[in-house]
This record gives structure tokens, sequence and C-alpha cells, in this order.
């Protein structure tokens, strides 16, 4: 059985200990810890599902109508979450209930642990494949600023737009930075609805109100910021569910994040497959770029940490190498200055750059973001590219 990760609700602390003594026997199941009560509320259940993405929620049905109510916002906002009932005493009306609100299982006290791995393998296979490779597969592609004007805007931008020009490609360009929203100003979007207006029908998203939100630009579905309003933040887990249905209906969403620090990028961040990080070789955005890695760290995010290096030039002071060691990690990409090419995109109301070398370098940087791309060495690309401008060899290297 591939690994589970779950949480149980219950007001009896005992019976949740003894169904934990149980889980802790298996070895390919994790219980996620919490402290949001047995039967949350809304909002705080919604805040425990986005945050945790638990694949099991255990709900004690000693209370029914809290342990229905658990059900039913799990079932209308984390579809992909498999409800179990707990109980010491599982009447067949409440058992009923639960099954008619769509719950899949039902485990009695006491707990057997035959019995409770039988019902999370039949809980496993409905989930229809392992966790690990839905995730591997969903694209969901973050990018952030080490310090405000790194461009990380426009490489987000530039890297969407060249994922879409791949065969059988579908992409979503999200704008999360809402008090900035610098891809109106790059797409040239007229007004329209925006990430307020989306979030608001959070709870509800469906294709029809998507295909309203969204602005289109070319080949992409673009979810614009909009104007800046202080007083009308949607929630973070509002947003998230945003990301949750691009995730199912596109196969790339790039995501233009304002920094790591603030709930929403927090958030967005921990359930992204890539997170890029751009910094410019100047010694303020490197000294940003460590502290917002050391953040990510901190957040256990490390491994889908990307450092994309914008602006290099010939005179750059540092090498990559010297770079790399100061930051302690490894140069994903490297994208030369090329001021003078995206002031001519954007004089033509386009800021784009599909053409050149450097719509060379991001259609290279999309095509090592496809599923199953394994590299053996570096090769003529972004990173070969910088090496020549710093006049170094290329190093060949296992990705």
């Amino acid at each position: 059985m591939n690994a589970l990760t779950g949480v149980i609700l219950t007001p009896d602390r005992a019976l949740g200990n003894e169904l934990e003594n149980v889980l802790g026997r298996i070895p390919a199941f994790r219980l996620i810890p919490h402290e949001s009560g047995p039967y949350p509320q809304e909002s705080g259940l919604r805040d425990l599902l986005s945050r945790n993405a638990p694949q099991v929620v255990f709900v004690d049905i000693a209370e029914l109508a809290p342990a229905l109510g658990v059900v039913s916002l799990t079932a209308k906002e984390f579809p992909a979450a498999q409800v179990v009932a707990i109980g010491r005493c599982c009447e067949s009306q409440a058992v009923l209930a639960m099954m008619r609100a769509g719950v899949r299982e039902c485990l009695p006290f006491p707990f057997r642990p035959e019995e409770t791995r039988e019902a999370l393998s039949r809980l496993q296979r409905a989930l229809g494949q392992p966790p690990s490779a839905a995730s591997s597969q969903a694209g969901v592609f973050s990018f952030l600023p080490a310090k405000p004007g790194s461009g990380a805007s426009t490489i987000c931008l530039n890297t969407a737009v060249a994922l879409s020009r791949l065969p059988g490609s579908k992409v979503a360009l999200l704008d999360f930075d809402l008090f900035a929203g610098a891809q109106d100003f790059l797409l040239n979007l007229d007004a329209g609805f925006s990430v307020r207006d989306a979030a608001e029908h959070a709870g509800q998203i469906d294709d029809t109100i998507w295909t309203r939100m969204i602005s289109r630009a070319g080949n992409l579905d673009v979810l614009r910021a909009g104007r800046p309003d202080p007083d009308r933040l949607p929630a973070p887990w509002r947003l998230q569910s945003l990301v949750r249905h691009a995730r199912s209906h596109y196969t790339a969403v790039c995501i233009d994040l304002p920094g790591a620090a603030d709930p929403v990028s927090a958030e967005t961040l921990r359930n992204s497959n890539r997170i890029f990080l751009v910094t410019t070789p100047e010694i303020a955005s490197l000294h940003m770029a460590e502290r917002a890695i050391a953040l990510l760290k901190e957040m256990g995010l490390e491994e889908r940490l990307g450092i994309i290096l914008n602006r290099v030039e010939s005179t750059s002071p540092r090498n990559r190498f010297q770079i790399e060691e100061l930051l302690g990690m490894e140069v994903a990409a490297a994208v030369p200055n090329s001021y003078d090419a995206l002031q001519r995109a954007l004089n033509m109301g386009q800021a784009a750059i599909k053409d050149g070398p450097l719509g060379k370098r991001f259609l290279e940087l999309a095509e090592s973001l496809q599923p199953g791309h394994r590299p053996a060495k570096r090769k003529a690309g972004l990173l070969q590219y910088f090496d020549r401008m710093m006049g170094k060899a290329p190093l060949h290297w296992q990705s």
C-alpha cells in the first residue's frame, strides 16, 4: 500500500489515542497532528485541510450533526479527501446518515489492525493513483522574487508562455501578487474579473464560473490580480481552492507571488510542485535570496526550490560558482540580461519573448518542467550559456 496521510477529529481523546496506536503500527500511514478541535468550524476546517492536505479524515460520529457538517464541507471543497466514520457505538441510523453523505468506510471501536489496514487499502484504491504520482504530474510552479524588482513576474510569464507552446499543453497563469498585479501590465489586459472575484466563489467554483473569471492571452488562461484593494484581501484557503481547481484542469499552472512570508504565498508554496526564487547577481538581491532560502528551508520546502539567476551579464562581478557557494544551492537556470529585447516587446504591447536566444532559453526551461524529463547532463542551454559568458567550461552534472 502506498503511503497515506490523515487526521483524526473526535471529542473523545481516549478513542483518538486508541486509533493513533493502531495507525502507528501501519508503516504506510502518517498521522498529521493538529489542534483544530474535535469538530472545527468551517474556517478552521478549511485551514486544517488546505494546510495539511490529508487524504483520509477520521470523524467521530458521537455527535452526528457536527460530524455531518465535516463530511459535507470536505466533500464540497476537498473532494480528494476520503472520510472514515469512527465511534464507540456505531448505531445503524448514524452510520446510514454518514454513508448517505458520502462516507466510504466505518471503523467501530475497538479498532482492529487488520480491519484498519484493509479499510485504508480500499481508500487507496479509491484515490485512483498513488499520491506521490498525482503530485508529481500536477505541474504547479510558483515564482517569487528575492527582492522587489528582481524580474520574477517577467520570468513567470515567459515560462508560462513557453509551457503553452509545448504539444498537448493547457496552461494557466495565476497572479497572486495582489498589491502589484504586474501581469495586467505585461499582458496589456483589459479590466475584468480578478483573483478577488474568483476567490468569493471559492466554495462553489466550477467550470462555468472559472471561464467567466479568467482572461485569455494567446494560449494562456490568466487569472489577473486586478487593482490593489487592501480592504478586500481573500483568505488564503480561498486562493488555494482556486489552485486546486486549476491543478485539475490544466497541464501546468504558473503562479506569480510577491514573496515567501505572507500567508497567501506560504500556503501557495506548500501546494506547489516546484518553487523558483528569482534573484539577480547584485549583492542586495543575493542577500535577500539568502534570507528567503532560509525561510523556505524552515518550511520544509528546500527539495522543491530552484534558483533562477536573472539579468546575467559578462561583466557580472560574481560567476555562477561563487553565487552557488554563497547561496548554498545550485542555480537551476540563468537568464541573460536582455533589456532591449524586453523593451521592444513591451512597446509592441507584448511581454513574452518567443524568438531568439532568450526565447530559446525559456523554452528549454519549460521543457525541463515536463513530467518525466530527466536530463543526464547539462547541454547547450541556460546554464552553459551562463558558463560561456563567464568564461567557464561547461560542468557536467547529474540531475
